[in-house]
């Protein structure tokens, strides 16, 4: 009996996606009751045999005859923005200045500034509950348990900070001391 025919009188044959046309497994074509000989090939399937293929690479049945092709799909690869991409179909490569690493991108001087901003304005939020107690104990002549004086400078530096020389990429951030 013939490697390419089983046991149950079948004749080996080759099924391939019908969309990426890429082969998927062995199947089995039976005889065809009409005419002796002859067999009822699958839908999706060729008799053409596969060859091994070669690393990276996929067997594909197209156009009436069998190829092989890069196969990157599930590859990750990123542009010189950061931006990424996934390859996703047969018989695409990974393009000739695609990066295989996330690039580390250095922030603006603008996008600094406004991060140094954010922050600036955080600290000073972050504050104004102690001129509020300042107030109150000033309010109802008690002790004021921050010096007023400590905490204007403090406030006044982290407003000066964009008048600051190196700004944004060097800056000297004030401390509040008790």
């Amino acid at each position: 009996m013939s490697n390419e025919i089983n046991e149950n009188g079948q004749k080996k044959a080759y099924a391939y996606d019908p969309d990426s046309n890429e082969y998927l497994s062995i199947v089995w074509a039976d005889p065809n009751p009409k005419k002796e000989g002859e067999y009822l090939l699958p839908a999706n399937a060729t008799y053409t045999k596969l060859d091994d293929s070669k690393d990276g690479h996929v067997n594909i049945y197209k156009d009436g005859k069998k190829q092989q092709v890069i196969d990157k799909r599930g590859t990750k690869y990123y542009n010189a923005q950061g931006d990424e991409f996934t390859i996703i179909e047969l018989g695409t490569d990974i393009p000739k200045d695609a990066l295989l690493e996330k690039p580390v991108i250095e922030p603006t001087e603008e996008e600094r500034a406004e991060e140094a901003r954010s922050k600036r304005d955080s600290l000073l939020a972050g504050i104004s509950w102690r001129y509020e107690r300042y107030e109150r104990e000033t309010r109802l002549t008690m002790t004021p348990t921050d010096n007023i004086e400590t905490l204007d400078t403090y406030a006044q530096a982290l407003a000066d900070l964009p008048e600051q020389e190196g700004f944004p990429t060097t800056i000297n951030w004030p401390s509040l001391t008790a």
